[in-house]
């Protein structure tokens, strides 16, 4: 008799979820189910929609490429599905189509509460070849942050500032629902440090060589703050193999303000003002009329400029 009841009850909790199934494939409901395995041979995993069996085939389990070494971030785990067949006892899946689903509901829901200038938080997903820009997630869908959206700076490498996986805050700046954009600006979460600045002139430095011009260094010293570093300050000695060696991308350099750019935020900064002026040390050390020996480095016309 207890057997009997017990049957009875499996049966007809069995009933009602194909019930259930069949109304949530007719409707486009998601249904939630667990990962149980995945089938190599096949190339499919095996869910559980509570007591009852389905597939999900591996290019339909994420919106990314199916990686098989990955496969243990989906067995053992349960995710919501959406229904791609339900006939005969089978049961067909797909996580992919969910999740694009959800994300067209949730992105016409966002364009239909959300404003310019809102803030909102997301997650960076990728940074772009050739520093376009950053592709964030927010929510299920995905946003844009152009380069001249991340930082004040001018030069600078995004890596510096934003790295994938990072949960920022964002400011949307544009919501075009006609070509289904969101364009959004982390550097508009930041106080543009040029409003309070914290150098004077006459303060040292340190900053990261960002380009290499024919007249100078652009550099930078803090994102948002960028300076300037004039040939002509780099070194004492023009042209000398220790001004070759400052002069590269990625270097990390020692200067002192001289002066403060306001109109087109920039700080100009001299390197050789940190250093000894080797001109006032050999006057100092040495006296007119005093012997002293050189090498000859040109002839002119006028005269020969020798090496002290």
């Amino acid at each position: 008799k207890d057997n009997n009841i017990q049957f009875s009850k499996r049966k007809a909790e069995e009933i009602l979820l194909k019930k259930e199934l069949a109304k949530s494939f007719k409707e486009g409901l998601p249904i939630k189910g667990y990962v149980k395995r995945y089938i190599k041979d096949k190339n499919q995993f095996q869910v559980l929609v509570k007591n009852i069996s389905g597939i999900c085939y591996a290019d339909k389990i994420d919106i990314k490429e199916f990686d098989e070494k990955a496969i243990n971030n989906y067995i053992d785990k349960t995710f919501d599905f959406k229904i791609i067949n339900y006939s005969n006892n089978r049961l067909l899946l797909s996580r992919k189509d969910y999740i694009l689903d959800k994300a067209k509901i949730d992105k016409l829901k966002f364009f239909k509460e959300k404003n310019k200038k809102d803030i909102v938080k997301c997650t960076v997903k990728k940074i772009l070849e050739n520093e376009k820009g950053v592709i964030v997630t927010i929510d299920s869908f995905e946003g844009f942050i152009p380069r001249k959206e991340i930082s004040y700076s001018k030069y600078f490498k995004i890596e510096d500032i934003l790295s994938e996986g990072q949960v920022i805050d964002a400011e949307i700046i544009e919501l075009d629902k006609k070509n289904d954009k969101i364009i959004l600006s982390y550097r508009n979460t930041k106080k543009d440090p040029w409003q309070d600045l914290k150098y004077k002139v006459g303060d040292i430095v340190k900053c990261n060589v960002c380009k290499v011009f024919p007249d100078g260094l652009f550099v930078n010293v803090e994102d948002g703050i960028d300076g300037y570093i004039y040939k002509k300050d780099l070194s004492w000695i023009e042209d000398s193999e220790n001004e070759k060696k400052l002069a590269k991308e990625g270097n990390i350099v020692e200067g002192k303000i001289l002066k403060i750019d306001f109109k087109n935020k920039r700080l100009i900064i001299g390197i050789k003002h940190v250093l000894p002026n080797p001109f006032r040390k050999y006057i100092d050390d040495h006296q007119i009329g005093q012997k002293v020996k050189g090498k000859v480095d040109k002839v002119t016309d006028f005269g020969v400029f020798v090496e002290l």
